[in-house]
C-alpha cells in the first residue's frame, strides 16, 4: 500500500519559508521547542506523573505509612525529583487507602476498566482476639497518619490484603467490619480503644 502524503497546512508553510532567514542559533531553539508534545498528557501519563514514587513504594509488597513515603519524597526532591506530597495525593483520591489502591493497580497492571471481582478467600479463617483487631486498627490508623475512619480502613484493608496476595505474603491481618462490630459492639467502640476517651 503507497503512502500519501498528508497535505501541509498554510500555517507550516508560512514557517518553513520564513524559517530559513532566522539566526542558526533560533532555528535550533525552534526545532527543540516544536519537538516537545504541547498536548495534554494522556490520563495514564497523569496517574504516572502523581504515583510513579509510591508505585516503586508498593512493588515490594508493603504499603507504605504517609510518613515513610513523605521522607522518600524529601530524599528524592534533593536529588532532583519531583513528586506530590502525600498531603495533596490524598486530596486528589480522596484518602491514603484509595491513593494506595490506585498505586497498586498501577504497579500491577490492574488499570482497565472493568467491575473488580470479589476477592475469594485467600488464607484459611482464622478468628481474632480483641488484642488483634485492636493492633489492626493502630497499624492503619499509623499507615494513614491519624485515627483512620471506617471507610478508609474498608480500603486499606482491601488493598494490604490484594497486596499481600500478589506477593504471595501471609495474610495480613485487617479484620473485616463485621468481625469489628462482633467485638466491641461498633466501629465508634473499637476505634476508641486506640484514640482514647
Amino acid at each position: 500500500m503507497a503512502e500519501t502524503a498528508q497535505p501541509v497546512s498554510e500555517a507550516c508553510q508560512i514557517l518553513a519559508a520564513t524559517a530559513s532567514a532566522l539566526p542558526e542559533q533560533t532555528r535550533h531553539e525552534l526545532a527543540r521547542l516544536l519537538s516537545h508534545s504541547v498536548a495534554m498528557p494522556t490520563a495514564q501519563e497523569l496517574r504516572e506523573m502523581r504515583l510513579g514514587l509510591l508505585v516503586e513504594m508498593v512493588k515490594d509488597g508493603t504499603l507504605p505509612r504517609t510518613k515513610d513515603y513523605d521522607e522518600l519524597r524529601n530524599a528524592r526532591r534533593k536529588a532532583g525529583a519531583d513528586w506530590p506530597g502525600s498531603t495533596g495525593l490524598i486530596l486528589h483520591y480522596g484518602t491514603w487507602a484509595a491513593t494506595s489502591r490506585a498505586a497498586v493497580d498501577l504497579a500491577f497492571h490492574e488499570t482497565t476498566n472493568r467491575a473488580r471481582a470479589r476477592t475469594p478467600h485467600m488464607w484459611p479463617i482464622v478468628p481474632y482476639t480483641r488484642k488483634e483487631i485492636v493492633e489492626a486498627l493502630e497499624l492503619a490508623s499509623e499507615k494513614v497518619g491519624q485515627p483512620i475512619g471506617q471507610w478508609e480502613y474498608v480500603e486499606l484493608r482491601r488493598v494490604e490484603r490484594q497486596l499481600a496476595w500478589r506477593n504471595g505474603s501471609p495474610d495480613p491481618r485487617y479484620p473485616e467490619l463485621g468481625v469489628i462490630r462482633k467485638h466491641f459492639g461498633g466501629w465508634d467502640a473499637a476505634i476508641s480503644q486506640i484514640v482514647g476517651p
